[in-house]
């Protein structure tokens, strides 16, 4: 079982790192972005066999995106329309988004070994995912043109589209697959070498280098249970006395947008189903063994938009780590980057089965301002050698210990020669 969270954003922080106080915000940026992760995994494995392997996905998501929202408009959410410094002034804006997302996942992966010469061997996976719709929620602002005071919104030139599924099981269902390709250089000559198996006499060999590439994420769910999309273009609408109609969730928000949008009388069309799409992203890895114990790996995460207007959608983000490996314990130093913050430096540990990290603690150190945190905590049993290769090696041990004895019985002289 492993779990993962994170959250990382451009506007609200934490000042000092102290958690019982107030997020504060930033109003000095033209635009800001959001972006939230978390994710459970269940009962999940990869099972080895000679060129061969197999595994199960099992896991829950939860993804959320907020992307190019406007200042002004991060201000309103966090202070409330009533927030007069901003009230009777006109605003413009234009291509921003809210987006978030609730999924499972369970599937299947296989891989193989699909070339391998001298010192390189390459990789090939994949992995097919049946996807259950827990949840959507997402907004599309193509344009918008807008003024408040202290007690009406009026919005003018409204374009874009807003869809939800209420949470709960069973909302949505999907298809999904992952690709990836790995290109291993070994520090021995392994041409012939067969990997977990007795035909390789169960020897395993070191990598000098690995360098990978994957598609992600290509998926998309069919939400039609309990959802709604609607979309305007070029529409006027007055949201009057918005302090007595408060949104208190999906459903209040459609309630009250649909109302205000009849009222005014915006043509506007509805759906009772939508497709969301999965985050899309192409994966770059890197790690280099320097042959002492010590590793460095890289990640480069871009996403790929494929015009979709629904569905979660990563941010672009690239990492870069230094560790130490050990069979007991393992310690690493990673460094974040993402489009919305400067980098963050974490620490992970393993000891054991058990590991624990985290992203960003630097900041809880030294008592800096905290625009991001995440953690992850997880179980992981590693099993070295299959079930033929651990019998094969207690043999070779009998056969070495038989042979050592037979060889010191026959050395030994008897006591006639020793006279």
């Amino acid at each position: 079982m492993a779990g993962f969270g994170t959250f990382r954003n451009s506007y609200l922080y934490l000042r000092d790192a102290d958690f019982s106080s107030k997020a504060l915000d930033r109003f000095d940026k033209e635009q800001h972005n959001f972006f939230g992760h978390a994710e459970i995994t269940l009962a999940s494995f990869v099972q080895m066999s000679e060129k061969w392997a197999f595994g199960l996905i099992n896991r829950s998501r939860n993804m959320a995106t907020l992307k190019r929202i406007p200042r002004e408009l991060a201000k309103f959410g966090y202070e409330g329309l009533d927030h007069p410094p901003l009230h009777n002034q006109r605003f413009e804006h234009s291509n921003f988004h809210a987006k978030g997302m609730a999924w499972g996942e369970i599937g299947i992966y296989a891989g193989r070994i699909i070339h391998q010469f001298g010192e390189q061997f390459v990789y090939a996976g994949a992995s097919v995912k049946i996807l259950n719709g827990f949840g959507y929620a997402g907004i599309n602002f193509d344009n918008i043109d807008y003024v408040a005071d202290s007690l009406n919104l009026e919005v003018n030139n409204f374009e874009g589209d807003f869809a939800f599924a209420v949470p709960g099981w069973g909302k949505g269902y999907g298809a999904g697959m992952d690709l990836g390709l790995t290109i291993v250089k070994t520090l021995q000559a392994a041409g012939h070498h067969i990997p977990h198996s007795i035909k390789g006499n169960c020897k395993s060999v070191d990598y000098l280098y690995k360098i990978g590439f994957s598609l992600l994420d290509v998926g998309i769910i069919r939400f039609y249970n309990s959802s709604t999309l609607r979309g305007v273009e070029n529409e006027f609408l007055t949201w009057d006395g918005y302090s007595n109609q408060a949104v208190t969730g999906l459903s209040s928000f459609d309630f009250i947008a649909t109302q205000k949008l009849e009222k005014s009388g915006a043509d506007f069309y509805s759906d009772s189903t939508f497709n969301a799409w999965l985050p899309v992203s192409m994966s770059f890895q890197g790690d280099y063994n320097f042959e002492n114990g010590f590793f460095a790996s890289g990640v480069l995460m871009a996403p790929i938009n494929l015009g979709q207007r629904h569905g979660a959608q990563r941010i672009f983000s690239a990492h870069a780590s230094l560790r130490y490996e050990h069979r007991l314990f393992e310690v690493g130093v990673p460094l974040s980057a993402y489009m919305i913050r400067r980098p963050s430096i974490g620490l992970w540990l393993r000891l054991g089965v058990l590991e624990i990290g985290s992203g960003n603690f630097l900041p809880f150190l030294f008592n800096q301002s905290v625009y991001s945190g995440d953690v992850y905590a997880g179980l992981k049993f590693n099993i070295l050698q299959s079930k033929e290769c651990r019998q094969y090696r207690r043999s070779q041990k009998h056969l070495i210990h038989g042979v050592q004895i037979f060889r010191f019985r026959r050395i030994k002289p008897t006591s006639q020669q020793a006279k």
